[in-house]
This record gives C-alpha cells, structure tokens and sequence, in this order.
C-alpha cells in the first residue's frame, strides 16, 4: 500500500512540474510571438508571423501594392519573424532570413540599387539575422557578424568618408578599417548612427550637430568614436541618443529641446546625463521618449504636442512620468506611440493624422487606446 501510494505521488509531482513547465512557456513574457514598430507615420505588429500595417501610405510603406492610407490594421504578408518601420518605408525579415523592403527609396535607403519607391515588397539580401532603419538609411546584420548599410550618408553616418549616398549596402567599418563584428544591435536617427558590440561598447558615427555622438565640437564624424561602456541597450532619437547601461540606468545626450532627456532642462547635452533607474528599455520619438521600467511600468517626457505621451493632455513634460502599467514593449514613431502590454494587447496614443493608431479613426488621441 504504501509503494502505491508513494507511486502516486511521484505521478503527481511528475505531472505538476511538466504542467508547470507548460505553464511558464504559454504564458512568459518571452513566449509572445507579437511584436510592434512605428514608423513617421505608419505602425506595423507582426503576429504569429503575419504582419499587419496602418497609417500613412503615401510612399507604399504598407506593402500593398497602392498609396492609399489606412485607418485600421490590414493584413500585408505573411512568414514574416520580424519587421521594423522606419520613416516612410518598412524592412521585413522572414523566416527563411530573407530581408524584403517597401516604400520610400529616394536615398538608396531600400539598398536595392536605384532611387525608385517601391509599393510592394522587394527582395534586398540573404541570411539576415537583424536590420535597423533611420530616417533615410538602413543597416543589416548578416549571420555571418557582418554589418552593412545603406542610403542616406551626407553627415557620413555609413561610416564611410565617401559623403554620397549609397544605393546598395556596404561594410560597416571601424576607425582602423575593419569591419564590425561582434555587433549586438545598432540605432539610427535623422543622420547618426549607433552601434552597440558585444563587449558593451556604443560606438557613434555621423552627425554630432547637437552634442548626440558625444563630442564638445558640433561636426559630423564619418569615423566610429566611442560614447560609452558597459552599456546593454541604445535607441536613437532624431538628434538625440539614449542608451541602458548594464546597472538598468538610463542615460542621454544630444539635442533637448523638449526636453526629452528628462533632466527638467531644455539644455542641449555634450555628455552623457542620467535619467533614471530600473530602466529595461527606452524608445525615442521627434522630441520625445518613453521609458519601460523593469517592474512593467511606462514613463514618458518630453514633446507632448499630439498626446504621445499618454498623459491624457497635450502638456510638454521635462520630467519623466508615469503612464502606464504591464507593459511588455514600446516603440515610438514621429509623434506617436505603440504599446504591446503584457496580456498580448497593444495600445497607441498620440498623433493619428494619416490614421497609423489603427483604431478606425483619423482623431489624434492623448491617452492610450487598445487598438489590437
């Protein structure tokens, strides 16, 4: 009886760690197969590896084929693993690690090889394993560790002296000739570049008119020059920087006019300047940033023209505050902003002109809807 019984109950613990293993899978955060980008003004989501677009379509961006906007989020493509939007045209990694472009290319930024604007999407390279957009340039991380861009290059952001445009990607190349390698993840603004390696260094590269790549001379720099260490994460304003470092603070520099480094001035910063603590991510906007905390919570400062900010009002904010709770992800467009929440829902707020909040509607909002 009692070896019966202790079978039982080595049953039920069995069972009870495999349910529990099941459990933490389908519902951990790293477990979501939805994931979001914003654009000037257009917002993408790419769920269970079919993508959906809305917004402004004026250059094709939306992928389908026509130039007319949309109010509500509208089915693209599918075997899509991820996407990001960059100001008026939009990158796609499939599953196979191809990488497709749509939309504006009037700089060579879909590094196809011409200037024409494409409406649906085009094949630009194999084995990618990530892609960054800018304003108007682009970068890609082959699997292989290589970094490449392509486009805009007047302020020398493709790291290359050569101060022309580029219309097909080209290696990424350090101060002494080399190619990075080691890369984790980059950023790009209006006409900087960040590259962030392994080993925690941010590296900086273009134009440094408001103090956003870290030197005290306001001149562009076509060669890498190191921001910071020990950093874990980076996003790029459109001339400013913030970056994560590995003790979850969060830092800025570059242009504050609205002041979107949150340190209550509108001081343009030369240096780094703390912002704050517990920071897991930070996603930065035209004059404005939102701030995800560890503990879920969502922070925003700076411009608050169009109600980006989520703060149910259209004030400006020199300090950061607090918006929003369970979130998971956040990603900031022109003037407005997307919010995947920890139950898989995703919310927007702020300027909805060419209707890129996805909620039917062409009506700015200044508080978070749900829209997906």
């Amino acid at each position: 009886m009692n070896k019966r019984l202790a079978f039982i109950l080595l049953c039920c613990v069995v069972l009870a760690c495999v349910g529990g293993c099941f459990y933490f899978e389908l519902f951990s955060e790293n477990s979501s197969s939805i994931s979001i980008s914003a654009g000037a003004q257009h917002s993408l989501i790419v769920k269970n590896g079919k993508l959906y677009g809305a917004g402004n379509n004026e250059c094709g961006q939306l992928g389908d084929g026509s130039i007319i906007d949309k109010g509500t989020f509208e089915f693209i493509m599918k075997n899509v693993d991820k996407v990001k939007a960059g100001s008026f045209y939009s990158l796609i990694l499939k599953k196979d690690n191809s990488l497709w472009a749509v939309g504006r290319n009037g700089h060579g930024e879909l590094g196809i090889g011409t200037v024409l604007d494409k409406r649906f999407p085009v094949k630009v390279i194999d084995n990618v394993r990530d892609m960054w957009v800018g304003e108007m340039h682009t970068f890609f991380l082959k699997q292989n560790g290589t970094l490449l861009g392509c486009g805009f290059n007047y302020h020398g952001q493709l790291a290359s002296n050569e101060w022309y445009n580029k219309l097909f990607p080209i290696k990424i190349k350090k101060k002494n000739g080399e190619v990075f390698n080691k890369v984790k993840m980059a950023a790009l603004g209006y006409g900087h570049s960040l590259v962030l390696t392994k080993d925690g260094v941010l590296w900086g590269i273009g134009n440094n008119k408001y103090g956003q790549l870290g030197k005290t001379r306001e001149e562009d720099v076509c060669k890498p020059i190191k921001i910071a260490e020990n950093v874990l994460y980076v996003d790029a304003g459109l001339f400013f920087t913030l970056f994560v470092k590995r003790d979850y603070t969060l830092w800025g520099l570059g242009n504050n006019d609205y002041g979107q480094l949150g340190d209550g001035s509108r001081k343009n910063k030369f240096t780094p300047v703390k912002i704050m603590n517990d920071v897991k991510k930070v996603s930065a906007g035209v004059g404005f940033t939102m701030i995800l905390k560890s503990d879920g919570s969502l922070w925003a400062v700076g411009n608050n023209e169009y109600g980006q900010l989520g703060t149910g009002d259209n004030k400006n904010r020199l300090l950061p505050v607090e918006v929003l709770c369970c979130v998971k992800d956040v990603v900031a467009g022109y003037y407005h902003t997307l919010v995947l929440k920890k139950d898989d829902t995703i919310w927007a707020t702020g300027n909805n002109e060419y209707g890129q909040l996805g909620d039917g509607t062409f009506v700015n909002k200044n508080e978070f809807i749900r829209v997906f």
